[in-house]
């Protein structure tokens, strides 16, 4: 979650911070994914943050770690006290009763919280 403090509304980066959220991602793919080009009222291109831009993430990040190590936890979102997202626990592995484990102890702990 503290990532996407660094992901401004505006889309608009300076080179050294994009460098520095590409090398941090692996991977240019995080801009085209996370921003929409559009004509603004006065016909200019401006660019901007796509809505539930961390759902996106997530999702994009669980395709990553299925890609590198085949199998993944659904995302377990962490709050603070105040309902505020901290985190997402996300288990990866090669082994798919690693990942069925995973899940339902992720589920238990969503409930304890709820």
């Amino acid at each position: 979650m503290a990532i996407q403090r660094l992901l401004k509304r505006s889309g608009a980066f300076t080179a050294n911070e994009r460098e520095k959220l590409d090398a941090y991602f692996g991977t240019s793919e995080w801009f085209d994914l996370l921003y929409r080009r559009r004509e603004n009222l006065f016909g200019e291109d401006s660019t901007e943050k796509v809505r539930k831009a961390g759902d996106v993430l997530v999702g994009w990040y669980r395709d990553r770690l299925r890609d590198a190590f085949g199998y993944v936890s659904e995302a377990r979102e962490v709050q603070n006290t105040r309902g505020a997202p901290l985190y997402y626990l996300i288990f990866a592995g090669p082994n798919r009763t690693g990942a069925r484990i995973a899940n339902h102890v992720l589920k238990q702990g969503a409930r304890r919280v709820a």
